[in-house]
């Protein structure tokens, strides 16, 4: 497994950028951070040829451009599968909740995924002395992601939920760890 981030920056036109992987799976950005550029990461789980369309928001945007690829190196990536349905738990405003508590060591940096399939995930991590992290969108709908956050040892606790209410479906669970 390698992580990747792909970046598109331009200062002529609002940059928009879509990444298809060698097994169909898709990420797309359009204001990075709030600006103009655009940015994926992704973890590469095997290799093959990834496409990279760069383009403009708009359909009259024109002008210079660059990409990068960043290759930032090999990371090891444990994953749970799990199913949010009827059954489940659910969070007061009425959507459906699993809980998950993982070990993380102290010194190391870590990034939680939720790859959600069927549902619009929403990822809630919280570490052992409180803090918390919330996202819902990576780049797209089926994937949520946060971090790089500084390993704390103890228990981590994530959640796993919905965006709207009623919603079911698989998902994986990725806890990503640099390996190098």
């Amino acid at each position: 497994n390698e992580q990747i981030a792909i970046s598109m920056l331009s200062d002529d036109f609002d940059s928009f950028l879509i990444v298809r992987g060698p097994d169909g799976a898709e990420w797309t950005n359009d204001d990075f951070e709030g600006n103009r550029n655009a940015s994926v990461e992704l973890i590469a789980e095997s290799g093959g040829t990834f496409t990279i369309w760069a383009s403009g928001f708009g359909s009259q945007d024109l002008g210079a451009y660059t990409v990068v690829v960043d290759r930032q190196g090999v990371v090891q990536m444990d994953v749970t599968e799990g199913r949010l349905d009827y059954k489940d738990d659910e969070t007061i405003k009425g959507e459906f909740v699993d809980r998950h508590e993982i070990e993380l060591a102290a010194g190391g940096s870590y990034i939680v995924e939720l790859l959600s399939l069927g549902f619009d995930g929403f990822l809630r991590l919280e570490s052992p002395s409180g803090d918390v992290w919330r996202n819902d969108d990576a780049g797209t709908t089926t994937l949520s992601r946060i971090g790089p956050v500084d390993g704390e040892a103890g228990t981590w606790t994530v959640h796993i939920t919905t965006v709207r209410q009623g919603e079911v479906g698989a998902y994986d669970l990725r806890v990503i760890t640099r390996a190098d």
